[in-house]
């Protein structure tokens, strides 16, 4: 039997390459949305006028191994009375009383946020750069590349994005309690795995003979 390690090559350094496009397409939409978000949000901050708030409860969500914690936010304007809260529970915990700086529509004022506050939106730009800039960055030094640095790079990216997905989510966004602490440590812990394994494909991996009776 005879084994063409070129053929068999060349298919795999086309369907990286097609990966690679892939994960590139899914950086730019994950950054055209999150710019989008961003820039929304920085046009109502400049637009919304600002007052002052006060935490006047703390919302906690217990299970068996941790608790998160959202805040309650009431503030005035024109002498009317607004309540709004955060989008996400973490496991910093508010202080009861504290003042912060609230940011509201003029137009309609229960339309606000909370200066300061986490924004999602920053997570999945750097998530969609890091999308965009890795794979263009192996396309870039492509012609360098040795057959067997093509061949584990596609893990190795992979178990990048996965790693900052899911440890960025954990201690970034604070999603660390029930169901949804455990899905992130997963996804980081898998890309874990995927780096190790790219590591060790690289160090201990043998290149198949061309001819092989």
């Amino acid at each position: 039997m005879h084994y063409n390690y070129e053929n068999a090559t060349n298919e795999k350094s086309i369907g990286t390459r097609i990966f690679l496009v892939v994960v590139m397409l899914i950086g730019i939409v994950a950054m055209v949305i999150s710019g989008k978000g961003l820039y929304d949000r920085s046009q109502k901050s400049s637009q919304y006028l600002e007052t002052k708030g006060e935490i006047t409860d703390v919302l906690v969500h217990e299970n068996e191994s941790n608790a998160t914690f959202a805040a309650e936010y009431t503030y005035k304007v024109d002498g009317q009375t607004y309540v709004i809260y955060d989008d996400l529970f973490t496991s910093r915990q508010p202080v009861k009383g504290s003042e912060v700086g609230v940011r509201y529509n003029p137009e309609d004022p229960q339309e606000a946020f909370v200066k300061g506050s986490v924004s999602a939106y920053m997570m999945v730009l750097i998530i969609g750069f890091m999308f965009l800039a890795i794979p263009f960055l192996m396309f870039v030094f492509d012609l360098k590349m040795s057959e067997k640095v093509r061949l584990v790079l596609p893990g190795l990216l992979a178990g990048t994005v996965f790693m900052a997905i899911g440890f960025g989510m954990f201690w970034g966004l604070k999603i660390n309690d029930g169901l949804g602490g455990i899905v992130v440590i997963l996804f980081g812990c898998l890309g874990v795995y995927m780096v190790l394994g790219s590591v060790y494909m690289f160090a201990f991996g043998k290149k198949p003979k061309q001819n092989v009776e």
